[in-house]
């Protein structure tokens, strides 16, 4: 990327050095929104986990301090423990599916936006190439009319001569 940058303003500049450029930046804003989002997702999950931590060691008190609980009091909060962690779960899962979902949009975009960059480009140098050819056309009627003005102006002298 430093070589295409360092094309741009001279002689080797040109669009198609550009279109790389522009290519190579948009690559790399896709890979740091990736990482990004990859970041946030361990961040999550790990508060999850303190959370979850912090909850077992508040329960862990409860069962310290009062030891005259009875079995069914103590089943009762077990299985209040295991829906609380299932429904947790579930969240966390759900998140995490959206997240993927919203990951994997945001990669189709890019890829779609790559194949109307790589579209435009070949478009783009077809339109550059007709133009070059028909400034040629031009240049070169333009080359034999003032030959023919100069043939006429050397005639009409040479007449009036």
């Amino acid at each position: 990327m430093k070589r295409l940058v360092s094309y741009l303003g001279t002689t080797k500049d040109t669009p198609e050095i550009r279109s790389k450029l522009h290519y190579s930046l948009t690559e790399k804003k896709h890979k740091d929104c990736t990482k990004l989002s990859t970041e946030r997702q361990r961040e999550y999950v790990d508060k999850a986990k303190a959370r979850n931590d912090a909850y077992e060691d508040d329960e862990v008190v409860i069962h310290e301090t009062q030891p005259l609980i009875n079995e069914t009091s103590i089943s009762s909060l077990r299985d209040n423990e295991v829906e609380y962690n299932e429904s947790l779960i579930a969240e966390q899962e759900g998140e995490i599916r959206e997240i993927e979902q919203g990951i994997n949009e945001l990669n189709e975009i890019f890829r779609d936006l790559g194949t109307l960059v790589s579209e435009q480009q070949s478009m783009l140098a077809d339109e550059l190439s007709s133009a070059s050819r028909l400034q040629k056309k031009a240049r070169n009627r333009m080359c034999c009319f003032a030959v023919v003005a100069v043939v006429g102006g050397i005639v009409i002298l040479a007449a009036l001569a």
